[in-house]
């Protein structure tokens, strides 16, 4: 057992990494090759792109990975997946034209939506695979998968200079593992079934409802700020999605800490072990606290030089702001943990207030501050509502597991012993 938990910690940290890197690496490539015009288009785009990944995860692989007593199946999952890919993508259709984007903006938009759908239908297979003790595989598929699309963009720019046609390589390369790879890694585990049942994906639909408010709450957060700049100072929104492009990397690399123990914490829920939850959370904040406090200290003393050498601009005005980046992707990583533990324990109606609340006090900081202080002003914004989201909710997950059971009872909107659950990392 701890021989498979270590292989799958390394190879999912092997994998998350190489799938971090992969959109700083493209951000690099495209600031170079295509000017800073570019960079901030794909930027925005990759934005808009993510929050509709989080329309195609409805549910969230922490749901799917923590139901041990299989109140759905597989297949449902998978299923619920692809139909929320389908409609990840017709609202993509909606906002683009709602919006009137330009022929190109609006086409990279749907070209980088288009791969995180895929990405979104293997995610649930991942799932398939965690839960069967087989995460290495999905690490697996992310390493490659990143390296097949990295060398499929840059050889397409390097010989056309044209952004869409490079990224076409995207989806392209998420479709080609999801078929020949994930899929069928994940059939060998579980023979399962598509089923595009109506009764079985709306129960899905009705017991993860605040999973997904929650999870699209999360990425609106994330990027209220980026929206703020694009209103105030648009042609800051280079400058802008090249200093919180490490953010995302550090996110994704803690979550290679994080992602492992779901399963772990899942059982010590399922068995009454409080008391190992509460210490199995506190080690991981630890963690995560020192290597975030590690890296800002290193990032203020050569980040910006680092910048300056990768993307070819000057970033030595940004010090403290890209410090203070990082400080955001470690407060929002352990935010992450309290959220999990608030799924694991199926009780998110308080969460899903807290989260709401975190999200409107963002909005309240950016406008005065981003429209004053530029770059500066979204940093700070974006730094007070990610501290206000970590003591909310994780005051509240402290809450449910200070006993030795949570308290009983449902979340209101959900039938009885039908828990629902969200996947905020």
């Amino acid at each position: 057992m701890a021989e498979s938990r270590g292989r799958d910690s390394t190879w999912n940290a092997v994998g998350t990494t190489a799938w971090s890197f992969l959109s700083l690496l493209l951000l690099i490539i495209v600031t170079r090759f295509n000017g800073v015009d570019a960079s901030g288009l794909f930027s925005f785009s990759y934005a808009v792109a993510m929050i509709m990944y989080s329309v195609a995860c409805y549910g969230g692989r922490t749901y799917q990975v923590s139901d041990l007593d299989q109140e759905f199946r597989s297949g449902d999952y998978v299923s619920l997946r692809i139909a929320m890919s389908a409609v990840a993508l017709v609202a993509t259709g909606a906002f683009v034209l709602v919006n009137d984007f330009s022929w190109s903006k609006a086409a990279l938009i749907l070209i980088l939506v288009a791969q995180r759908v895929f990405d979104a239908v293997a995610d649930a297979l991942y799932g398939i695979l965690q839960k069967a003790g087989q995460l290495y595989i999905s690490g697996k598929s992310l390493l490659y998968k990143s390296l097949l699309a990295l060398a499929g963009f840059v050889a397409v720019d390097l010989l056309t200079r044209d952004l869409l046609l490079a990224s076409l390589a995207l989806p392209l390369s998420s479709l080609a593992y999801l078929v020949a790879y994930d899929a069928p890694h994940a059939r060998v585990v579980e023979r399962f079934k598509l089923r595009f049942d109506r009764h079985t994906l709306t129960r899905i639909l009705a017991t993860t409802v605040l999973t997904f408010v929650i999870t699209l709450l999360i990425q609106v957060f994330s990027n209220v700020a980026r929206y703020a700049v694009d209103i105030y100072h648009p042609t800051m929104q280079w400058a802008f999605g090249i200093l919180i492009m490490p953010l995302s990397f550090v996110t994704l690399l803690f979550s290679f800490i994080l992602v492992p123990m779901i399963l772990r914490l899942s059982e010590f829920h399922q068995g009454g072990d409080y008391k190992a939850l509460r210490h199995t959370v506190n080690q991981i904040t630890a963690v995560m606290a020192g290597i975030g406090l590690v890296t800002a200290g290193i990032t203020y003393l050569i980040g910006p030089e680092l910048l300056q050498l990768v993307f070819g601009q000057d970033f030595t005005s940004y010090r403290l702001d890209l410090t203070l980046v990082i400080a955001i992707g470690t407060i929002s990583s352990i935010s992450s943990i309290y959220g999990n533990v608030t799924v694991i324990v199926r009780k998110m109606r308080v969460s899903a207030m807290f989260y709401s609340v975190a999200l409107i006090a963002l909005i309240a900081l950016c406008i005065p501050l981003v429209s004053r202080f530029s770059i500066r002003g979204a940093i700070l914004a974006y730094l007070g509502g990610t501290v206000i989201q970590m003591l909310l909710v994780g005051g509240y997950s402290w809450h449910l597991v200070k006993g030795d059971r949570p308290r009983p009872g449902t979340d209101i909107g959900q039938p009885a012993n039908e828990p629902d659950g969200i996947d905020p990392a």
